[in-house]
């Protein structure tokens, strides 16, 4: 689904936010300012991107049903 060489950027938060990556004590997540909602911390930025897309994506389904 990604290639190595493609640039992540977070979608939007569910509740509309735009999301912010921060870096604390050597690991990466993402939070949205809007709503303090927030991705599990990983060892490198890509992997906490990727997590916090596939957690919305997997939210915004199912609030469509």
């Amino acid at each position: 689904m990604y290639s190595d060489d493609e640039v992540l950027r977070a979608d939007r938060c569910y509740c509309g936010g735009n999301p912010q990556v921060e870096s604390k004590y050597g690991s990466f997540f993402v939070i949205c300012k809007e709503c303090g909602c927030s991705g599990i911390a990983y060892p490198t930025q890509k992997q906490a991107i990727r997590s916090w897309n596939k957690k919305n994506r997997r939210i915004k389904g199912e609030s469509e049903k």
